[in-house]
């Protein structure tokens, strides 16, 4: 087996913002170093303060040093057909393939990390950075915070790990989140990278937590390195079976987590979990008034259907503003002014005077009307489209202003009225108040595609 163990000097912590400044390469072929590449890179801009007091390399040091897409040909050359070996790897392997990424390279390597290594390894020491390990270990180490001075004392790490037996990812994997003895590591490379609905279990079969998410593995995968609560505890120890459901649409994985967790009422989806509607903007008409606006609380006991809703409340009067500027409301009788008088929108000429009964009464209302029909979905039919999966593309229908439910179109569907759907929904036909709820939220944050169905013609529009 060959290795490269790489060690790279950054402008930043971020692979996304960041570039990287320095890189120092050493393959190992039966365990000797048989070739090394050591360069700075100029990153193309100006390295901040404090990477430059901790690193001692300056912006005017990397003047005259090659760019990266100068160098990336000797990168794949020194890696190829080898392991790539790093301390922390996902920071090193994270800046390189962002780095080759935006030259359009799409650059892969197997990893290895030496801290996952040395924990299982040389278990009990008191720190496992890069420094401590070596202080611990009496490895030298030169030229702290140099890309060739800690890639050399890596080089070091590496060989006595070597010389201990490299210990197997599913060990590794199995240590570090510390599974119930039910659940092997394993299981987690059978998860998919797609959106969908997962599902816990416990010993006795009973599912005990629902969540979704548009990449199931990441997901499921941080709720067993999440150590920050008890709660979180609770869940990684009494998970004895993970089993999950690809949705191909993150949009049907809420609906159906929406749907399973009313339905199965998880132990640990009672408590705590924040819902996608606790606040809505409701309509109060009475006859001869101005239609008032209000931002109230979603709960069971309010009977009233929101026009609109919203996971905070501080997102649903943005969207309420938003509102009242485009269509000239009164902010009074939208609930966002409570002092008697003109409201501020009157002052600076944007509303027309409803709040001092100035304007005509079904001249605001009118406006008023026109924001609520932006607002909901009342009497319309459209389907929405997002992502792709292999029982065929993933739809939602609404009709009516109704939420019918979802289900995936075949190549060969024909559809041009709502019923051409109905044959294609999976989920379970019933009425959720929420559903509706997330539509709205989603398609407000989200783009989603959507096609309406015309009432006169049955057509798409």
């Amino acid at each position: 087996m060959n290795y490269v163990v790489v060690d790279i000097e950054t402008t930043g912590g971020n692979s996304k913002n960041g570039k990287i400044i320095e890189i120092a390469a050493f393959r190992l072929e039966n365990g000797e170093i048989t070739d090394e590449f050591v360069t700075l890179i100029n990153p193309e801009r100006n390295i901040p303060p404090f990477i430059s007091n901790m690193t001692g390399i300056s912006s005017e040091m990397l003047e005259d040093a090659p760019k990266f897409y100068e160098i990336a040909k000797r990168l794949v050359e020194i890696t190829e057909d080898a392991v790539f070996v790093a301390h922390n790897v996902s920071f090193d392997y994270g800046f390189i393939a962002s780095e080759f990424a935006r030259l359009g390279y799409h650059w892969q390597r197997e990893k290895l990390c030496t801290v996952q290594q040395s924990r299982k390894i040389f278990p009990d020491l008191p720190s496992y950075s890069l420094g401590n390990l070596c202080e611990s270990l009496n490895i030298p180490l030169e030229d702290r915070h140099r890309a060739m001075g800690d890639a050399r004392a890596t080089v070091i790490l590496f060989k006595r790990i070597l010389e201990h037996g490299i210990v197997k990812e599913k060990e590794l994997r199995q240590l570090e989140l510390k599974l119930h003895p039910k659940l092997m590591a394993d299981r987690f490379t059978e998860i998919p990278d797609t959106p969908g609905v997962y599902y816990f279990l416990n010993e006795q079969d009973d599912i005990i937590y629902i969540g979704k998410s548009k990449n199931l593995r990441k997901r499921v995968l941080s709720h067993f390195y999440n150590k920050k609560s008890k709660r979180s505890e609770r869940i990684q120890s009494q998970t004895a079976r993970v089993e999950f459901e690809e949705t191909g649409s993150e949009l049907i994985a809420l609906l159906k987590e929406s749907a399973e967790i009313k339905s199965l009422k998880p132990l640990y989806n009672r408590a705590g979990r924040r819902s996608l509607a606790r606040f809505g903007i409701f309509m109060n008409a009475e006859t001869d008034r101005y239609i008032e606006l209000r931002i109230e609380s979603i709960h069971a006991k309010n009977k009233k259907l929101p026009l609109s809703s919203f996971p905070e409340k501080d997102s649903a009067k943005r969207y309420l503003e938003r509102l009242i500027q485009k269509h000239e409301l009164c902010s009074t009788h939208c609930g966002l002014s409570d002092h008697n008088g003109p409201c501020f929108n009157y002052q600076i000429q944007r509303c027309h005077g409803a709040c001092i009964g100035k304007e005509d009464i079904d001249t605001y209302n009118e406006r008023v009307q026109n924001a609520i029909d932006e607002m909901h979905m009342k009497d319309e039919s459209f389907m929405l489209l997002e992502g792709s999966s292999a029982n065929g593309r993933p739809f939602v229908l609404i009709d009516n202003g109704v939420y019918i439910g979802y289900g995936y179109l075949s190549a060969e569907s024909s559809i041009t009225c709502p019923d051409d759907c109905l044959p294609y929904i999976t989920s379970d036909n019933v009425e959720d108040r929420q559903a509706v709820s997330i539509i709205q939220s989603y398609t407000r944050k989200n783009p989603v595609e959507r096609i309406s169905f015309k009432k006169e013609s049955s057509q798409f529009s």
